[in-house]
């Protein structure tokens, strides 16, 4: 039989006895306490300045307007110097306020697929397109050159037109 030799007694260091053994990752508390420390100091170095410069800038008097004369060589003899002395002021054309009366939609129905335009003609942008059903805010009626009626409905950012043959009013 053989005998295993048993092994040495692994001998701990000085730190592993006074300070148990050292954890992987964990914080290094003395530097954690020197940089709180440190961002405590400068903040308040940071307001004990602010403070100093504002109580200065307090105390500091604000610059007065200075009065101008010109040389006396400037004036002509006898005069004397112009006063600030403002005439009162006269009523201008002020304009007078304006009221548009915007006009309230009546509700109608589109009764078949139908592109609302920019302009009451065939031929002019498309803002928008209306399926059968589809409820229309009615604010008035036009004419275009051609002499077809169109109908301005309410609800885009500009004039919007629908043909009359489209949409039935008022709404079933």
């Amino acid at each position: 039989m053989s005998r295993r030799a048993k092994r040495p007694k692994r001998v701990r260091s000085i730190r592993e006895r006074k300070f148990g053994k050292r954890r992987a990752g964990g914080l290094n508390w003395p530097i954690v306490a020197v940089v709180v420390t440190a961002v405590v100091v400068m903040s308040v170095i940071v307001t004990v300045l602010l403070t100093y410069w504002n109580r200065r800038a307090e105390a500091t008097p604000a610059p007065t307007p200075a009065t101008v004369e010109p040389p006396a060589s400037a004036m002509p003899l006898g005069a004397t110097p112009a006063t600030a002395t403002p005439e009162p002021p006269t009523p201008t054309n002020t304009p007078q306020p304006t009221v548009t009366v915007t006009p309230v939609p009546q509700p109608c129905q589109a009764l078949e697929p139908a592109w609302v335009r920019a302009q009451p003609a065939d031929q002019s942008t498309g803002l928008a397109q209306l399926a059968p059903g589809d409820d229309v805010g009615v604010i008035g009626q036009v004419q275009n050159e051609a002499g077809e009626a169109w109908l301005q409905v309410a609800g885009y950012a500009g004039p919007a037109y629908v043909r009359v043959e489209k949409v039935q009013c008022p709404a079933p």
